[in-house]
């Protein structure tokens, strides 16, 4: 059975600083916030909407028709608060998306590498030095002087 991943994205409209002075209330930044398991993340708008439902598609999210909704959620409204320029959410369009579920292969355990072949100790009988008997200085022989 395939596995799902199901996330939403948000297109928030703002409101900008009020200008007292002028009594007008400028537009803010529209802002792209993506919720998925892995978060959420929070962007000013930067070109075109559809630009980037084209970057979600290519990530491999199918995105379903949107809706507009003027409700204040208290978890976006404070999100936004975080973007320059934006002071207040005027209401947002919500898409659901959903893709196959990449599978993570588990991490296979790590293998000490082998020591190249000049480290290694010869197998015993061709050159190896045996475990006991007489050293070089006990079999008569003299140590080299320092000098």
């Amino acid at each position: 059975m395939e596995k799902w991943e199901y996330g939403y994205l948000y297109f928030v409209q703002t409101t900008g600083k009020p200008d007292k002075e002028k009594r007008v209330t400028p537009y803010g930044p529209t802002v792209t916030v993506v919720a998925d398991r892995g978060g959420h993340t929070c962007a000013p708008l930067k070109g075109r909407r559809l630009e980037v439902l084209n970057e979600l598609g290519a990530a491999g999210w199918m995105i379903s028709d949107g809706y507009w909704t003027s409700d204040h959620v208290r978890w976006l409204c404070e999100l936004i608060k975080k973007v320059d320029g934006a002071e207040r959410m005027v209401g947002y369009w919500q898409f659901f998306m959903r893709r196959p579920r990449v599978e993570e292969k588990p991490r296979q355990p790590e293998q000490k590498p082998e020591p190249p072949p000049e480290e290694k100790a010869p197998p015993a009988g061709e050159g190896a030095r045996p475990a006991s008997g007489p050293s070089g200085e006990q079999r008569g022989q003299e140590k080299p002087k320092p000098g």
